[in-house]
């Protein structure tokens, strides 16, 4: 028998091992984005579990927005490029998909989003976004393969300027990030997110999370 049930903080350890053992989870299914949109946004997480005896057979994470400009959502993951179900069964995945749309219509949601995973049944938007997923080779020459010609001789000239002392590589922390980001999707007319998630994600996710700046000279020229 399956149950479902809200996780708790004391669940994290647990929802986490699960997620990591799960061969189609991503970053965005960890438990910390609980903690890093609660601390940012304010926002109500609503993490469900699904349980066979006790056992983790499926998660859930599903975050609550509510704006004035675009109404009430339920969404897995927010402010994230995935999410959605994760499952060892089936049975587990169609008890998470019904308790999602039952608490959508409890929280008066406009509509409940799933950023990934399976959802028999349910209206799928291909047209609007896509991904991807690719094995990323071991040796450094065999990912200069997969780079378009081009681009792989720009890649090349900023090898060779590492190299000759150029340019140069610092892990950095959101204070320097931060404003070359800004800049960054300002010029291409896309809203800022704060500096405080850069700040949120470190905290929770700590060496999980790497922040790092291109330097040429002294000045920095681009973040990652």
């Amino acid at each position: 028998m399956i149950s479902i049930r809200q996780a708790e903080a004391s669940d994290a350890s647990n929802w986490d091992k699960f997620v990591l053992d799960h061969e189609d989870s991503t970053f965005f299914h960890r438990y910390g984005w609980s903690e890093v949109l609660g601390n940012t946004y304010k926002a109500k997480s609503y993490f469900l579990i699904a349980e066979n005896n006790a056992k983790i057979e499926g998660i859930l994470p599903l975050v609550y927005l509510s704006s004035p400009f675009f109404g009430k959502s339920l969404i897995s993951t927010s402010f994230t490029v995935g999410g959605g179900v994760l499952s060892n069964s089936d049975d587990a995945l169609v008890a998470l998909l019904k308790k999602a749309a039952e608490l959508g219509e409890e929280l008066g949601v406009a509509y409940v989003e799933l950023r990934g995973g399976k959802a028999p049944d349910w209206i799928s938007k291909t047209e609007t976004y896509a991904g991807f997923v690719a094995q990323i080779p071991s040796e450094e020459d065999e990912n200069l393969k997969l780079i378009p010609r081009k681009k792989r001789a720009d890649v090349r000239k900023g090898i060779k300027a590492l190299a000759e002392g150029k340019l140069s590589v610092e892990l950095t922390d959101e204070n320097h990030v931060w404003p070359l980001y800004a800049e960054s999707v300002r010029n291409l007319g896309t809203p800022v997110f704060p500096k405080k998630l850069l700040t949120a994600l470190k905290n929770t996710f700590a060496d999980d999370v790497e922040m790092s700046f291109v330097k040429h000279g002294v000045t920095p020229v681009a973040g990652l």
